[in-house]
């Protein structure tokens, strides 16, 4: 929802921030898989592809990021 919101907004550093907000949600439902494999709650391999998907998604965060960094610094206008 994060991602969604930042790429409505007008400015792309609104963006930018919404990307991060997105990595800190990503952050912390990793750090609950984490919780849930250590308090046994489901078998490991029910877990694997929810870690799985939490890096792919950590991977699409990454290049969305520095690809709207490199064109903010291509074109310094739209700092605004």
């Amino acid at each position: 929802m994060n991602i969604a919101e930042g790429n409505f907004r007008l400015h792309p550093r609104d963006y930018l921030r919404h990307l991060s907000i997105a990595r800190g949600s990503l952050g912390e439902t990793i750090t609950l898989l984490e919780l849930i494999r250590r308090l046994p709650y489901v078998a490991p391999d029910e877990l694997e592809p929810l870690q799985e998907l939490a890096d792919h998604v950590g991977r699409m965060l990454t290049k969305l990021t520095t690809a709207l960094r490199s064109k903010l610094a291509a074109s310094p206008q739209t700092l605004v």
